[in-house]
C-alpha cells in the first residue's frame, strides 16, 4: 500500500510565524540616537536643572559602554593593527575615538565628583571642589569639537573642521563655548 507523505504540506501550513531579528545598523542606530538624547539633555543643564542633568548624564554613561560593548570586536582589531597596514582615516578615527572616550571620562568621573543628586541617592557625599568644576567644564565644552570632528572625520567627507579650541566658563555662566572652523567643500 503506498501512503502519500503529507508531512512537508502540514509543516508548511502550521508553521509559526518567524519574527525578524533587529540588524546591526537598526542596533547602532538606536544607541546612537540614545547617547544623542542623553548627551543633548545633560549638556543644556540651564535648561533641566542639576537633577536631570545629573541622571540623564548617567543614562548617557550607561549607552556608551552599550556603544562600545557592541563595536569591541572593531576596537579589538584596531588596536592589534594600530602601527601595522591601516588606512588613514582608520587611525584618524580610532584616535578621535579614544579621545572622546577619555574626553566623556573625565566629565564623568568629574560630574560624580562633584554630584548633587546621583551621589546622594546612593548614600554617598560629594565634593564641592572648583577643581571638579573646572576639569567638568573643559572637558564638557572639549566633548563639542571633538564630536563634531568624529563626525566629519569619516572616509571621502567632504566636511573639515579644524582649529577646534574652547575654554571654561565661569562657574556662574549658563551656557560654555567652543569655537572651530568648518569647511564644507561639497555640494
Amino acid at each position: 500500500m503506498n501512503i502519500p507523505n503529507i508531512r512537508p504540506a502540514l509543516s508548511q501550513n502550521t508553521a509559526a510565524p518567524t519574527r525578524k531579528s533587529w540588524s546591526l545598523n537598526t542596533i547602532n542606530l538606536i544607541i546612537d540616537v540614545a547617547i544623542f538624547a542623553a548627551f543633548y539633555v545633560a549638556y543644556n543643564v540651564h535648561m533641566t536643572g542639576k537633577t536631570v542633568h545629573e541622571w540623564f548624564s548617567l543614562a548617557f554613561a550607561v549607552a556608551l559602554l552599550t556603544h562600545l560593548l557592541v563595536h569591541w570586536r572593531w576596537v579589538v582589531s584596531v588596536t592589534a593593527k594600530f602601527f601595522g597596514k591601516l588606512p588613514a582615516m582608520t587611525r584618524v578615527n580610532y584616535a578621535l575615538n579614544a579621545l572622546l572616550l577619555l574626553d566623556f571620562g573625565l566629565i564623568m568621573v568629574s560630574g560624580l565628583g562633584m554630584s548633587h543628586s546621583v551621589l546622594p541617592a546612593l548614600g554617598l557625599t560629594a565634593s564641592n571642589s572648583r577643581t571638579w568644576h573646572g576639569i567638568h567644564e573643559l572637558a564638557a565644552n572639549s566633548a563639542i569639537a571633538l564630536v563634531v570632528a568624529a563626525c566629519g572625520g569619516g572616509s571621502g567627507s567632504s566636511i573639515m573642521v579644524s582649529d577646534p579650541w574652547a575654554r571654561t566658563s565661569p562657574m556662574v555662566a549658563g551656557a560654555g563655548a567652543a569655537y572651530m572652523v568648518i569647511e564644507n567643500s561639497g555640494s
